[in-house]
């Protein structure tokens, strides 16, 4: 599970014709943006890939029995870091 660092965003997109509420949610994520590939060889110079922080962006679906988002920014932290969204990386242009 990917660690929910901020949520930046948390939007009502829908709501369909079978009460699903959707929601957008864009947030920091924690070790999704690929910094520096690993090294296997040769042994001796061998490291782990790195990764860092980047702003991503899912799809929350809610029916009409699931609790709502909260407002409150640590709760709306911990809620969707218990959703366990599939994160997309956000195309953010680095200037």
């Amino acid at each position: 599970m990917l660690e929910v660092i901020d949520v930046i965003d948390c939007t009502l997109d829908l709501v369909d014709n079978d009460g699903l509420h959707h929601y957008v949610v864009t947030a920091s994520i924690n070790d999704v943006r690929l910094v520096r590939p690993a090294v296997l060889y040769p042994a001796d110079i061998a490291e782990p890939a790195q990764y860092s922080s980047g702003q991503c962006s899912a799809c929350l679906v809610l029916d009409l029995t699931d609790e709502r988002p909260p407002l409150d920014g640590w709760a709306l932290r911990q809620y969707i870091q218990d959703q366990d969204l599939d994160w997309e990386i956000d195309e953010v242009d680095d200037f």
